[in-house]
């Protein structure tokens, strides 16, 4: 039997529900195609927008909650976390691997600009959060 997702149509989904948290790995899925996607459209995005405008739509607004570090840097950085951030999304444990890989390949064949440029503005929030941590707070000793 094969479980499915109901609730996680792909074409009803509010890019807002959406939120980049780090990296997401699953066995059985392969997000390779859909980072190479998203970071074809990264620099666009950067063209379009200064990093001073990409931080000032950050949520925090407080001086140091962001880094303008590696991660936020790399555009295959920032690809896989919003990757990750969609297949977060989607995944359940409780449902085939096969079902979610169709929703995956669903969102990304249907994404339209604004949302891309939404999950990038998220992914590169995320990294500029964890840029400031690993530079700034994390202990490594």
């Amino acid at each position: 039997m094969t479980l499915t997702n109901p609730h996680k149509d792909p074409k009803k989904i509010e890019i807002s529900e959406i939120k980049a948290n780090g990296v997401m790995h699953v066995p059985g899925i392969n997000l390779s195609k859909y980072i190479s996607i998203i970071e074809t459209s990264i620099p666009l995005y950067r063209m379009r927008n200064t990093d001073g405008d990409i931080f000032n739509k950050f949520p925090d607004q407080s001086l140091d909650a962001y880094y303008r570090g590696s991660r936020f840097k790399d555009n295959h950085e920032v690809a896989l976390r919003a990757a990750s951030a969609v297949l977060e999304y989607f995944y359940n444990p409780e449902v085939d691997k096969e079902i979610i890989n169709e929703q995956l390949e669903e969102f990304f064949t249907e994404i339209d600009g604004k949302t891309m440029d939404a999950l990038i503005q998220d992914a590169l929030r995320d990294c500029a959060e964890a840029d400031r941590y690993y530079t700034f707070e994390k202990n490594w000793n």
